[in-house]
């Protein structure tokens, strides 16, 4: 009939699995599965490879293990992150478009927490890059990168809860005063926001879990794709 509006569709409930002790949530609405948090370094590559402390942001409904939490994510060239995703999950890295609806439709960001340098105590919060492909050309996300100080950045591991609505928060890429040690917990005096997103996180950091980055000029992090034939979901609990 001439004027009738088209029936509105229905918003999709993403899932969740897990395939080698890594979770994957579901870009329901395109199709894919993407591992909700940086490929972590397994127990030989603790040995030899760069594994560095990155906190995986979700602010998807779905509950698991694991969820905006620290990890020693694999930080490596795209040549072996591809060989990776492929070798070990039958997948293959996202595209720039395909990590961008990721983090917006559930809030995926990779966090690297660093000490400052400097009389007073202060933590930067930045966005530790990731691999992504299309066709030959490998790329990273986010596209902005901040230069790694001499020797190597200093990294914590940190917790993340959401945050309350009127706390005072800053995006990813700024820096805040650390709050006074308190009940053996490391924080920053604010919040962090996922960019494009309404997604807002207060951090508490493990005094105990610090390192310093040996990540190379060519190195990333990296996530892996799946499409949503090629997994088995679970129920979300």
């Amino acid at each position: 009939m001439a004027g009738t509006a088209p029936p509105e569709a229905k918003p999709c409930t993403p899932r969740v699995s897990e395939k080698l002790g890594v979770r994957f949530v579901e870009v329901c609405a395109e199709g894919f599965f993407i591992s909700a948090t940086p490929i972590p370094c397994s127990p030989e590559e603790q040995k030899s490879a760069a594994c560095d402390a990155v906190t995986a942001l979700e602010a998807s409904p779905l509950a698991g293990p694991g969820k905006n939490r620290h990890l020693d994510a694999l930080v490596t060239d795209a040549e072996t992150a591809a060989r990776v995703c492929k070798e070990r999950f039958g997948g293959r890295l996202p595209t720039p478009l395909e990590r961008e609806q990721a983090r917006l439709s559930l809030g995926l960001a990779s966090l690297r927490v660093r000490e400052e340098p400097g009389e007073f105590a202060r933590l930067r919060m930045l966005a530790q890059q990731e691999w992504v492909t299309e066709g030959a050309s490998a790329t990273r996300y986010p596209s902005v990168s901040t230069p790694q100080q001499p020797g190597g950045d200093v990294l914590l591991g940190c917790a993340a809860e959401p945050a309350q609505p009127q706390a005072h928060w800053v995006p990813i890429g700024e820096s805040c005063d650390e709050r006074p040690v308190e009940a053996d917990v490391r924080s920053p005096d604010c919040a962090v926001g996922v960019p494009g997103t309404r997604a807002r996180f207060e951090l508490g950091c493990d005094p105990d879990h610090t390192m310093r980055s040996r990540t190379r000029p060519e190195d990333a992090a990296f996530r892996c794709l799946l499409p949503a034939a090629a997994i088995a979901p679970q129920p979300s609990r």
